[in-house]
């Protein structure tokens, strides 16, 4: 079938209007051809061949030019050699051995670390909608897999895998996916290797056909459907996952900017497409601040990575611009990095450079623009080498983070491992004086108890003075900020005009400075809250060494307090402000990170710094989507800024805090601290709970061992942790 979009797009006459006056038919009849080539008729052709000196035969037989697929090393071989390594020697021990609760725990941690750490990079391509997200993924596939229109076409997330990455109970090509399951809006896609997880969110399968059904905008049946599993044969899914996301800001459903901000957050690396002859205004600046304040955090002053090297601000359709002209594309791109970095926050980079050590300027920013079009090979050359330098350089760098990260957790594991064999050995050498601890133990329960849940009090009273001391500073933040005679100053030290596009810059700029002072404020408290949850640990240890601590006998604890409280955290979807205290724990706490969706290199990253720049890390998604959506519904109230008399400046001022009091801003950062500390407190509600769980069990574990257990029995359990130790001594990384 004809394809004339292609053919017009690569002819001379670029336009529709260009194209339509050549052969003499209106432009509105040239959309509806290229929309549905089956309605051209044998007339047009005929026009289209004499006008551009094409014969039939040529027009029959077109077919668009289309890039070669991206060729990239498959650098992702030596992951998947050391993943399957580590797998099968685990699966062969638990084969040959017989696992208690307590050790399977110990490999389980391991295993979640392979599983959930070694996975390959996800690259989100977004963007407002028509900006060529499908297009540029096609281009890089080297074949027209996803729709393309002349209108925005991707309604859905769509996640491009290897055919090699299928799970066994997916059968088709293609997975179609609800937009939300009880509360939750958008699945996960770190999750794709859970059968009954991914039934839950399941519609309909079949082959890539099914997408013109589901992922166009004029498809069918798109209310409920938010996302699609696509796995293709082709070269750069071997070492990189993709996704498409639904173009934002179309008003098609509500849904979509929260379903993109979401799976936007699962990614590691973003490429954000702006159009050329519209680069950069004031939707495109919003996201891309939202993208900068949650973007992984790659780069760190230890590892030598170029700041931001897994963002790409990519001009795309560059050939409209006099026909790739690169000296006029670079002075748009030079524009549009100078508009963005002025609209970023100092907040935001702040928060940036605490996590990495490093300093970002315009210049860093600028670094990260590229240029994009199918139909001119050079100006993509740029964009091509920077992404391929990153995907294949991608696996050195994660198995360098991950050997580091689980040597530290099988050197842990042994430390518990020979604790507990100490404890066997000294059970049968000293089991009178075990005994004796035992009575006394039960004597100190009920008071171990009662100190334990007035520790606990403590901490509960405490989150929520920190819940209640966060509004407190964050209200001051907001009246600060959002008065007349600040957005004033705004306005001079900006150099705002009265232009449409300068008040959309002005109501962006105060909604992202507002996100970042929350923040602030919620990292500062959270520290407080830091101090008081290692107090809490170490109180309780105490109380634990205390009952432990008897002049008669000669016995170490075993219960190690602080892993036994932090695996409560492991299995949760948030906890707030623990994930700052996560972030302080080293490798541990990386392994917390990654079990919770964070990618492994962020979380070695935080876990690097530790201390203030764990907590910026930890808190910088708070507000997310719902920050956008107010940024967004502040610029269509402040549009008519431009109407404004001569006292326009407080006007402008005025209408923005009337705008921002109508919209119930306030209400709605207040909400998002008040989830934060709720989250933290079902957070430490989990934690404390599987303490005290975990004490009970020792203790129970303990009395039972020494009453119950032959000498015989005690060695048995001492070869089974020797085997346990052996394992961890020999795993193949």
């Amino acid at each position: 079938m004809f394809d004339l979009k292609s053919f017009r797009e690569e002819s001379k006459y670029k336009t529709q209007k260009e194209f339509a006056e050549l052969i003499g038919v209106r432009q509105d009849a040239i959309s509806r051809m290229e929309k549905n080539p089956e309605t051209i008729g044998l007339e047009v052709l005929i026009k289209i061949a004499n006008a551009t000196g094409t014969s039939l035969d040529e027009l029959v037989g077109y077919k668009k030019t289309f890039p070669e697929a991206l060729e990239v090393e498959d650098t992702w071989e030596s992951v998947e050699f050391m993943k399957r390594n580590i797998t099968d020697y685990i699966a062969k021990y638990i084969e040959s051995h017989s696992v208690k609760d307590d050790y399977s725990m110990m490999i389980e941690e391991v295993e979640a670390l392979v599983s959930k750490g070694l996975r390959k990079p996800k690259m989100a391509i977004v963007g407002l909608s028509d900006s060529g997200k499908s297009t540029l993924i096609n281009s890089l596939l080297g074949e027209e897999k996803m729709p393309t229109s002349w209108t925005p076409t991707t309604a859905i997330s769509v996640y491009l895998k290897h055919i090699d990455d299928r799970p066994e109970f997916i059968n088709d090509d293609v997975w179609i996916m609800k937009s939300q399951v009880g509360e939750e809006i958008g699945w996960d896609p770190n999750r794709l290797e859970d059968e009954a997880y991914c039934r839950a969110w399941f519609v309909e399968e079949g082959h890539l056909s099914i997408l013109e059904k589901y992922a166009v905008r004029d498809g069918e049946n798109t209310n409920d459907i938010g996302g699609a599993i696509v796995y293709l044969d082709s070269p750069i899914l071997k070492v990189c996952d993709i996704i498409d996301l639904p173009g934002f800001g179309t008003g098609d459903r509500e849904l979509d900017d929260q379903l993109s901000s979401k799976a936007r957050a699962y990614a590691d690396v973003v490429v954000y497409m702006s159009i050329s002859n519209g680069f950069l205004r004031g939707n495109d600046i919003e996201f891309l601040k939202s993208v900068l304040n949650t973007l992984p955090a790659v780069e760190h002053e230890s590892n030598g990575r170029n700041p931001l090297s897994n963002l790409y601000i990519v001009a795309s359709q560059a050939h409209v611009i006099h026909r790739g002209n690169r000296a006029e594309l670079n002075r748009i791109m030079d524009e549009g990095a100078k508009r963005l970095y002025s609209q970023v926050p100092e907040e935001i980079w702040g928060n940036r450079s605490e996590m990495t050590g490093l300093s970002y300027s315009l210049e860093t920013l600028r670094s990260r623009f590229f240029t994009y079009t199918k139909d001119i090979d050079g100006l993509r050359k740029s964009y091509e080498e920077s992404l391929i330098e990153y995907v294949e350089s991608y696996p050195e760098v994660l198995c360098t983070k991950f050997k580091k990260a689980l040597n530290e957790i099988c050197n842990s594991n042994k430390v518990r491992i020979e604790n507990e064999i100490r404890k066997f050995e000294n059970i049968i050498e000293e089991r009178e004086e075990y005994k004796i601890l035992i009575q006394e133990i039960d004597k100190a329960e009920p008071k171990r108890k009662n100190e334990s849940i007035k520790l606990k009090k403590i901490v509960e009273d405490k989150i929520y003075e920190l819940e209640k001391e966060s509004k407190k500073a964050f209200s001051i933040q907001y009246d600060n900020l959002i008065s007349v005679d600040s957005i004033v100053e705004i306005i001079d030290e900006k150099g705002y005009t009265k232009k449409k596009e300068d008040s959309e810059l002005l109501g962006g700029f105060l909604t992202s400075t507002l996100q970042a002072r929350l923040q602030k404020v919620l990292k500062e408290k959270s520290m407080v809250l830091n101090d008081e949850i290692n107090a809490y640990i170490e109180n309780y240890d105490s109380l634990v060494k205390e009952i432990f601590d008897i002049e008669s006998t000669n016995i170490d604890v075993a219960f190690d307090v602080e892993r036994v409280f932090a695996s409560g955290l492991a299995g949760l979807a948030t906890f707030g402000g623990l994930a700052v205290w996560a972030s302080t724990m080293g490798n541990l706490g990386a392994y917390i990170l990654v079990a919770k969706g964070v990618s492994l290199l962020s979380a070695i990253g935080i876990s690097v710094s530790g201390g203030t720049a764990g907590a910026a890390a930890a808190v910088a998604a708070i507000g997310g989507p719902v920050v956008l959506g107010i940024a967004l519904a502040a610029i269509g109230a402040l549009a008519v800024f431009a109407l404004l008399g001569v006292s326009w400046k407080t006007s402008v001022a005025k209408k923005i805090i009337k705008t921002y009091s109508d919209d119930k801003v306030f209400a709605k950062f207040e909400y998002a601290i008040t989830e934060y500390w709720r989250d933290t407190s079902v957070a430490f509600e989990a934690a404390s709970t599987q303490l005290e769980s975990g004490y009970e069990k020792y203790k129970t574990d303990l009395e039972n061992m020494v009453n119950n257990y032959n000498e015989k029995s005690i060695q048995k359990e001492i070869k089974a942790a020797r085997e346990l130790h052996n394992f961890f001594v020999g795993m193949p990384f």
